[in-house]
């Protein structure tokens, strides 16, 4: 299995954060979590500092400030909820 690096696993973030209609921020945080759980592994703490580090670089491109805390939390869901097929193929392709 090719793991995704931080980077990429930020920018997904930020595709879903894009997406997503004001004030589901969080919940697509919690929704990134679910999804790519198997690929953060221990890295929630990194992928949001690679988002804020991008952020940083192009404020307008990267909304919110997500924190790794909110993706492990997504994460732990993962194993409670079954993701919509439809969700999970459209964002992991």
């Amino acid at each position: 299995m090719n793991r995704m690096t931080i980077e990429e696993l930020a920018h997904k973030l930020r595709d879903m954060r894009r997406a997503a209609r004001d004030g589901d921020g969080t919940a697509t945080v919690h929704l990134f979590g679910i999804i790519f759980g198997d690929e953060i592994g221990y890295r929630s703490n990194q992928i949001a500092k690679e988002y804020l580090r991008q952020k940083e670089e192009n404020p307008q491109e990267w909304p919110g400030k997500p924190s790794g805390g909110t993706i492990q939390d997504g994460k732990k869901l993962a194993e409670f909820v079954e993701p919509h097929y439809r969700l999970v193929r459209e964002w992991r392709d």
